[in-house]
């Protein structure tokens, strides 16, 4: 697989240095152990471990690789430490779907399969000192979406290290200087992507700023007084808590920041099935785009939106969150038991970002579903707007909606959507009930030229392509072409 390093497999029981005995798993009527050992340490170089795991049973055994190492890290599985003290995990974190068959292994009796891989691809080894390495026994999935059982916490391998995993520091110290020494550009590259690809990349993130605007704007209004009221913040993060919801806010207000001032790179090199997304947590802002994305929808629960929310928040500049679940059911869950691990959880961040379906504080007739702004008395309803840009000059587009009724501004009033250019794209947001709502959309760079009622909302217009009454019931649906001509 294109996003996966190399792996070398080996023929189980061969001779280790130290070994690290799992627990049994059981299936049906097959028995499952699993070994962690070292191979070498070498200081400067490498730290090589070796995984097996094998069916001592009398039927199947099936695996979720995901869980292991024998489909390459995806998350956080291991609990590294250095003289007691946790080390950074610099691998991938992953938002992964429902499984597929090909995300299994299935060991026959008497079978094993075994991967070596180097600790210091996945954490930083950057200190001498006493390591230790224990199993987490954290899953992820919904019970309902696996298959196996999982393999709760282990014993702990030891064993001494000078330190300098050169891969993983190698990344650290990448990302570090680009998210203090980088140049900050408001852009968005792309890397192995054709056209439809970048059309679809750029959907999700424009709907994710549109998330993340919403969500920090609802996130204004909770205090600690009115806190308990939220319907929508206890079922993704708990219970009333001012500490809770201030890491909540620093969150989403980093977030926010990433998406419309930092430089986003959509890379479209994973083809892992089952998986939408993943970033390395030390370098902002790399996403890679993986074939759950593709077949997402833009807006809506595990969105495109949604997942470029999820991994925005595992970068260590937004709060560096971790895949403690999956899906909204565990999310859920996780937050009535344990609302510090939901605050650090990923998925907890994108549903409540998307907020399918709807949640309101007390008392609310209407609130917001992942759109860009507040509304009236009558409520909110949905707008879906095309634009297209007919104007093939190479140039991009800004585009900005204004509510002329209300006279709130979508996304925001420093920020705006982008549009490639000769592409077109749909924007999806809440907007009040019969509000009158006007595009306005500039070059991208700026270059002084206008379209409809520009970004700065300066230029009146009577056109039918720019402007439209928000139905009282209903959604909006419209499209309008740009072309070199200005319209009116």
């Amino acid at each position: 697989m294109r996003s996966n390093p190399a792996r070398r497999w080996w023929p189980a029981g061969l001779l280790a240095l130290a070994t690290l005995a799992l627990p049994t798993l059981a299936a049906a009527q097959a028995q499952g152990h699993a070994r962690l050992e070292l191979v070498e340490a070498v200081a400067g170089q490498h730290v090589t471990l070796r995984y097996t795991i094998e069916n001592s049973g009398d039927a199947d055994l099936p695996v979720l690789k995901w869980e292991t190492p024998l489909g390459g890290f995806f998350g956080d599985i291991l609990d590294v430490r250095v003289d007691g003290q946790p080390t950074p995990y610099l691998g991938r974190l992953a938002k992964l779907g429902n499984p597929r068959p090909e995300n299994y292994i299935v060991l026959a009796p008497g079978d094993s399969a075994t991967v070596e891989f180097d600790l210091g691809e996945q954490y930083l080894l950057d200190r001498a000192g006493q390591y230790s390495v224990a199993w987490r026994g954290e899953g992820g999935l919904d019970d309902a979406k696996r298959l196996v059982d999982r393999a709760p916490a282990a014993e702990t391998l030891r064993f001494a290290f000078d330190g300098l995993g050169p891969q993983a520091m190698e990344r650290y110290l990448r990302g570090f200087d680009k998210a203090f020494h980088g140049d900050i550009h408001d852009q968005v590259a792309y890397q192995g992507c054709d056209g439809g690809e970048e059309s679809q990349a750029l959907a999700g993130f424009n709907q994710a700023k549109s998330y993340v605007s919403e969500s920090s704007t609802y996130l204004g209004t909770l205090t600690n007084s009115n806190l308990s009221s939220s319907q929508r913040y206890k079922k993704w993060f708990g219970a009333a808590d001012g500490g809770r919801l201030s890491t909540v806010k620093s969150h989403y207000s980093k977030i926010k920041g990433g998406l419309f001032g930092g430089d986003y790179t959509f890379i479209c090199d994973c083809d892992d099935p089952g998986v939408f997304a993943y970033v390395f947590p030390s370098i902002p802002y790399e996403v890679h785009l993986c074939p759950e994305y593709w077949n997402a929808p833009t807006k809506g629960t595990d969105s495109k939106g949604g997942t470029l929310i999820h991994e925005s928040s595992h970068f260590f500049v937004n709060g560096g969150t971790h895949d403690h679940v999956y899906g909204q059911s565990g999310a859920s869950a996780l937050a009535a038991s344990n609302p510090s691990a939901a605050v650090d959880n990923a998925d907890n961040h994108e549903y409540f970002a998307e907020n399918n379906p709807a949640l309101c504080k007390d008392g609310e007739k209407s609130c917001g579903g992942g759109g860009g702004g507040g509304g009236g008395g009558g409520g909110t309803t949905t707008v879906k707007w095309t634009v297209q840009d007919g104007c093939a000059d190479g140039d991009g587009q800004r585009l900005k909606f204004f509510d002329e009724t209300r006279h709130v501004t979508y996304p925001g009033t420093s920020t705006y959507y982008q549009l490639l250019s000769n592409h077109s794209g749909t924007v999806t947001f809440s907007v009040a009930k019969g509000s009158r709502l006007c595009l306005g959309a500039s070059p991208d760079p700026p270059d002084g030229g206008w379209w409809c009622v520009g970004t700065d909302n300066k230029h009146p217009t009577s056109s039918p392509a720019c402007c439209a009454a928000v139905p009282a019931s209903g959604k909006l649906i419209k499209s309008t072409k740009l072309t070199c001509k200005v319209p009116g």
